[in-house]
């Protein structure tokens, strides 16, 4: 399979080849980990920033107690009061609870993209995955974008609690209404470090232990392959039957190469197929356009989580910073010139 250039790298470096666009619209989120603001940072220091769209996800109002609800907000307060510091009046706040209704996350979605230009960064590193899985599909299909890419920026650590008391498995808003069921549905799980209910799925009657393959994140920097690893041993012990050529290496950052995987897998789309994204950020972003690619050509998919009603509000702390002192960004360029770059 030849796939197609996609450009991808630090975020400075991947602006720096677009000097004919000079300005960008960013979709961001408004969080209590640090790194939630970086990218908006580097783009309001090398004056690229056109507007900026931050969805303040709010600790559910459905979801009471939740021991981590005060802290989060008051860092909730000062990270909005931060960005609204670093981008002026180029930014705008839209606070939507973590829980809400599909309709709300939607109209919310369409509301930030309706606000964003030609050029569009779509920020994931705190968004979670419920709010960016519909938002990358909206901007896809809105027509309005030339040019998108997606960021990450990488924590310096995680901390100990990252999730609490998740729901059960249920798609993504946009991503699968109708389970998939039929003998070849093959299962591919995004190995994270919590499987959050995962059991429920894995146990249902829809899948054969032949067609489970695990995305293993490599390299994965300690202590998080250690909780790799017991996702995977928890996974075992569920499927007793689960083959040693299902565990498939994957790099933890490069989203291309994890898309390509999940492309071979599904033997180009002909096989259907149920993701499952609890790894890390951008190969559950590979899982997103894999899926958007599969719905623009008709191809059954099915892609959902066991969402979590609450974050700690230390789910990660600060943000790894590179030789030159700059935060680590990784960007993807997922459209060029009106052109999808992530296809089937």
């Amino acid at each position: 399979m030849n796939s197609p250039y996609r450009p991808s790298g630090p975020l400075n470096w991947l602006l720096g080849k677009f000097a004919a666009m000079p300005r960008w619209s960013i979709v961001g989120t408004t969080s209590a980990e640090k790194r939630s603001l970086a990218a908006l940072k580097q783009l309001c220091n090398c004056h690229r920033l056109a507007n900026a769209e931050f969805l303040r996800v709010e600790p559910s109002a459905s979801r009471r107690p939740n021991r981590f609800r005060e802290s989060t907000i008051r860092k909730l307060d000062a990270r909005q009061k931060n960005a609204s510091r670093i981008a002026g009046k180029s930014i705008q706040h839209h606070p939507v609870d973590l829980l809400c209704r599909e309709e709300v996350l939607i109209r919310t979605c369409k509301n930030c993209l309706t606000s964003c230009g030609t050029n569009l960064i779509i920020d994931i590193s705190s968004m979670p995955k419920r709010f960016f899985f519909p938002l990358i599909s909206l901007a896809l299909r809105s027509g309005m974008h030339e040019n998108i890419i997606a960021v990450y920026a990488s924590p310096a650590k995680y901390g100990a609690t990252l999730a609490e008391d998740p729901l059960p498995w249920n798609a993504f808003p946009m991503f699968g209404a109708t389970p998939l069921t039929g003998k070849g549905l093959k299962l591919i799980i995004g190995v994270g470090y919590q499987p959050l209910r995962l059991s429920e799925i894995v146990n249902g009657i829809r899948f054969n232990p032949e067609n489970v393959e695990l995305l293993l994140p490599f390299p994965s920097v300690h202590p998080g392959f250690v909780k790799n690893w017991e996702f995977v041993r928890q996974i075992r012990l569920e499927i007793k039957q689960l083959r040693d050529s299902a565990i498939k290496r994957v790099p933890t950052m490069n989203t291309s190469i994890a898309f390509d995987r999940i492309v071979a897998i599904t033997n180009n789309g002909k096989n259907p197929a149920v993701l499952a994204p609890y790894g890390p950020k951008p190969v559950s972003l590979a899982m997103c356009l894999y899926g958007i690619s599969c719905q623009d050509g008709s191809v059954p998919v099915e892609v959902g989580y066991t969402q979590p009603q609450v974050y700690s509000d230390s789910y990660s702390l600060g943000s790894a910073i590179d030789c030159d002192g700059n935060a680590v960004i990784n960007a993807n360029c997922i459209r060029l010139n009106g052109n999808n770059l992530y296809e089937i």
